[in-house]
């Protein structure tokens, strides 16, 4: 009698354990934080490189004419906002063979009378609460770059945007043989995109698993289960059926 306690007790510890430990794999599985959604907005075209500074791709340049290359979104649809984030794709890196910078310059000038809601960020020239932090370029692949307003952006006439590098072609490649080509993808606000560079590399396949082979992870989550209370519990229960045939 005496032992069959003790076995009853190992049992109900060892349920105990794995129920607390899947009750904790559940929660962690299933609580998600409420984050802002990127909002994708108009983007008419791949836009166009030029040579200003260093090579960009404008968004919106009013300066210039109204022509598709110059602008290539509908300002108007960033009223409100206080994140503007752009996914640019960067192809033919090794042409140039070397990291480079990238970052969004942006304007968006009030008129005199409303002087105190101008916006602008022109790398080390920018308004007091527009913030962002460049990325370095190492290689092909879809890249962000993402700015932020202490105050929801007032779009007027002149709203600039643009995709800005440090790379500074050759007087003689006035048709950009010799730099990375760089495309719009995507232009969002409210929250950034999200995008991981390509990698040129073969990807390594994953090692078979021998047949026969026992997994304790969930599918898709890479998540490992608490398997060791599960056994416990089982251990114990054979334990419990051998003592009670001894003492038969």
């Amino acid at each position: 009698m005496k032992m069959k306690k003790i076995f009853a007790g190992v049992v109900a510890a060892a349920l105990a354990v794995s129920t607390m430990a899947f009750a904790a794999f559940a929660e962690n599985v299933g609580d998600t934080e409420d984050t802002a959604e990127p909002v994708e907005l108009t983007l008419k075209n791949a836009g166009k490189m030029v040579d200003d500074h260093g090579i960009r791709v404008n968004l919106s340049n009013p300066y210039v004419g109204e022509e598709d290359v110059y602008v290539v979104i509908t300002p108007d649809e960033f009223a409100g906002t206080q994140t503007v984030s752009v996914k640019f794709k960067v192809e033919n890196f090794d042409v140039y063979g070397k990291p480079f910078n990238a970052w969004l310059i942006f304007a968006n000038n009030a008129p005199d009378d409303q002087a105190d809601k101008n916006l602008y960020y022109w790398g080390a020239d920018s308004t007091l609460g527009v913030k962002q932090t460049p990325i370095e370029i190492t290689g092909n692949g879809e890249y962000v770059v993402t700015l932020t307003t202490d105050v929801p952006i007032e779009v007027f006439a002149n709203f600039f945007l643009a995709v800005q590098t440090d790379i500074e072609p050759d007087k003689d490649d006035a048709n950009f043989e010799k730099v990375p080509t760089i495309s719009l993808v995507q232009v969002a606000k409210d929250a950034a995109l999200v995008a991981a560079p390509i990698v040129d590399e073969p990807t390594k396949e994953p090692t078979p698993s021998s047949p026969g082979e026992p997994t304790d992870k969930v599918p898709d989550t890479g998540v490992t289960l608490a398997i060791v209370p599960a056994a416990l519990a089982a251990a114990a229960l054979a334990a419990a059926g051998i003592a009670t045939k001894k003492r038969k």
